[in-house]
């Protein structure tokens, strides 16, 4: 045979090696290859294949210094908030702060015939039942007492009537009509 023969010979065996896994590439040819594998190509005779395919990889772009949910914003409260009593008490308190004209309401869990007051520390608020039977027996700024009619969830709003912010402390109570079943 002769050199040119025997040189293609030799190159075919290796090719055919190499494709059987017969040459094991080292540790150097293997971050060689993976890191020249990265990028996404596309064919090159035909121009649609890669737009398309230029287009789908602008797609998911992810900027690592920018987290996705970084503009997400606080959800706005909806409903009432429920004024909690601890077990055994008749009492519970809440803080409000309200812009001039702002409002805020609460719910509370009471009974047919039970007394319902609520009592705040400033006279620039307007206290209202908004939801539920009672019979308003003493509506002043910053007071409101009643006694309520039916069972369930009372509903009542808290109103700054003022020109200014107000931050005030509010107690509801919730007690018996016979003050010796308390």
């Amino acid at each position: 045979m002769n050199i040119l023969n025997k040189t293609a010979l030799i190159g075919l065996l290796g090719l055919s090696l190499m494709a059987c896994g017969g040459n094991q590439p080292t540790a150097n040819s293997i971050t060689a290859n993976t890191n020249s594998n990265t990028a996404n190509t596309a064919p090159t005779n035909n121009a649609n294949a890669a737009n398309t395919a230029n287009a789908a990889n602008t797609t998911n772009t992810v900027t690592a210094d920018k987290p996705a949910n970084a503009t997400v914003t606080k959800p706005t409260e909806s409903g009432p908030k429920r004024v909690s009593f601890a077990a055994g008490k008749s009492e519970g308190n809440e803080s409000v702060s309200l812009a001039p004209g702002e409002s805020k309401q609460f719910v509370v869990g009471a009974k047919n015939g039970q007394i319902f007051m609520v009592d705040a520390d400033s006279k620039d608020l307007e206290i209202t039942m908004i939801k539920g039977k009672d019979t308003a027996q003493m509506k002043e700024p910053g007071h409101y007492d009643s006694t309520l009619l039916a069972d369930g969830d009372f509903v009542f709003q808290i109103k700054n009537t003022s020109k200014k912010e107000v931050k005030s402390s509010i107690k509801v109570i919730i007690s018996h009509t016979d003050i010796s079943k308390h």
